[in-house]
């Protein structure tokens, strides 16, 4: 009798861990920093806490600038609502490699206030050897319905000098489509509100829009991500072309 009792305890045991493996294993640890928008190309991210840091990389075409883009990018949380970022842009047309550190705070979470949202400061300098660039304030709002996320984000910048001043306006749409797959859309428009730098690099676009569907697969802490759209850039003229572009991140 007592045997058959062990038995059973041991079988219920078994049965309970294996009915929990599913669970445990369904969602990779990039999932929620994919839901967050940590690695989408064309929005920020309003969330700080979705996790303790991240890296990621990616590299475009842009069509309607005729250039290529590589990105390098990585962030830690030094608090629960506060976070630093670092990372370097690099252009092909005009040639260009811009730095890039910048802080971000959490302000409001849906859980409390019925949406995310957070604050961020950031530096660009001219170059790696310049000390001059351009000082961000960012904006950015997210909320969740389900399996389905909605965020935008409006950035102004601007030099010392304010002879040289720009907005920056994203917006994206993702959806859960699988335990390890998403899919949305992403646009974004940045563009002069007025410049005169006798230091502007020709053929640096005065007007740059981007949009179209994209896609992101996680397996584990990392995440792979593509883009296909459309990418007009206006500098003497405008022009439209194609927009593709790939990457990967890593959560930790």
């Amino acid at each position: 009798m007592r045997t058959s009792v062990k038995l059973a305890c041991t079988i219920a045991g078994m049965a309970a861990a294996l009915g929990a493996a599913p669970s445990a294993q369904a969602q990779p640890a990039a999932v929620e920093s994919v839901e967050a928008g940590t690695f989408l190309p064309l929005a920020f991210s309003p969330q700080v806490g979705a996790e303790a840091g991240f890296a990621s990389l990616t590299t475009s075409y842009e069509g309607g600038g005729e250039r290529a883009v590589f990105e390098a990018a990585a962030e830690a949380r030094l608090l629960p609502w506060l976070a630093v970022r670092t990372g370097i842009a690099m252009r092909s047309n005009p040639d260009q490699k811009r730095p890039l550190v910048a802080v971000r705070a959490q302000v409001l979470d849906q859980a409390s206030h019925g949406l995310d949202a957070s604050v961020g400061l950031s530096y660009e300098p001219d170059g790696i050897r310049e000390a001059e660039g351009r000082m961000s304030l960012a904006v950015a709002a997210a909320r969740r319905f389900g399996g389905v996320g909605l965020m935008t984000s409006v950035a102004y910048g601007q030099d010392p000098e304010s002879d040289d001043r720009q907005v920056d306006a994203r917006a994206a749409a993702l959806v859960r489509v699988g335990t390890r797959v998403h899919a949305g859309l992403a646009a974004g428009v940045r563009g002069d509100l007025f410049s005169d730098d006798p230091k502007r690099k020709e053929g640096e676009p005065e007007l740059e829009l981007t949009a179209g569907p994209l896609a992101s697969v996680a397996v584990g802490s990392f995440a792979v991500f593509a883009q296909m759209g459309i990418d007009a850039a206006r500098v003497d003229t405008m022009k439209t072309g194609v927009l593709a572009l790939g990457g990967m991140g890593a959560s930790f």
